[in-house]
């Protein structure tokens, strides 16, 4: 893959078996967002991803084995860390504190869970919103 000679790590099976279906399109909606009033997280094209190759076209705050794959097109990331050569965690970066946490042990984890959610009622699919936590009208 060319995106991990660029990245000068390796990146693992479950990125690349996710982007051998499908490429990102900024739009998709594939994971929910936290909270009701944030957009959802659709992944990122290669192109788009390749582009954070280069140090200087990251944030300030992004740790150096951080490689970006889905965003809510307002500044938020998800990453597979890929400090962590064992199990490539997800984490979820928010621009506008810089905070940053685990949010699955790896992207397989955090794929079976979005599905198990969609199967169990944690999620429901919104045709203009794509994925998303089915929150309680205050209006009730």
């Amino acid at each position: 893959m060319k995106l991990e000679a660029k990245w000068g790590r390796p990146i693992h099976d479950d990125f690349k078996s996710l982007y051998r279906l499908c490429n990102g399109d900024n739009e998709s909606g594939v994971f929910p967002a936290w909270e009701e009033e944030e957009e959802t997280y659709s992944l990122m094209p290669l192109g788009d991803i390749a582009r954070y190759c280069k140090p200087s076209n990251r944030w300030e705050d992004w740790e150096d084995g951080w490689l970006p794959f889905a965003t809510n097109g307002g500044g938020d990331y998800h990453f597979l860390d890929l400090n962590d050569s064992s199990a490539a965690p997800v984490v979820a970066f928010d621009h506008e504190t810089g905070q940053a946490g685990n949010v699955a042990a790896s992207l397989a984890s955090r794929l079976n869970e979005i599905v198990d959610g969609l199967e169990h009622g944690k999620y429901v699919f919104d045709e203009e919103y794509g994925i998303i936590i089915p929150f309680e009208d205050d209006e009730d």
